[in-house]
């Protein structure tokens, strides 16, 4: 149920969208990929509809290659907020880091999107 990676800043990104409904960005840790958190959420989502799920390969993990320049959060965060742009162009979307620390300090600078 992949879906076809995506240009995000040069870098084609993997993803895999499972469900329908409001959206969630399922980003998995930095030792791991999207099947991680597949294995691991599907079967709670199975009796929670209402949710699309979108999981995520960041650079460097999984199927989606990291390039040269990639080097800081910072850098990992412009990725992933034009990923969430190009997947998630408008309206609300739930944000699941499953690697907690390494993401809230970047998350918590995220500007909300604004209304089109």
């Amino acid at each position: 149920m992949s879906s076809p990676p995506i240009g995000v800043q040069g870098i084609p990104i993997a993803y895999e969208v499972r469900g329908e409904g409001r959206p969630i960005l399922l980003i998995h840790g930095w030792s791991a990929d999207r099947r991680y958190l597949l294995a691991d959420l599907e079967p709670v989502f199975a009796g929670r509809p209402g949710w699309l799920r979108i999981y995520i390969d960041l650079p460097g993990h999984g199927a989606t290659p990291a390039p040269d320049w990639l080097s800081t959060q910072d850098q990992m965060l412009s990725v992933v907020r034009d990923f969430i742009d190009a997947v998630v162009p408008q309206g609300p979307l739930a944000i699941v880091p499953e690697h907690r620390r390494a993401h809230r300090g970047s998350l918590g600078r995220v500007p909300p999107r604004q209304s089109a």
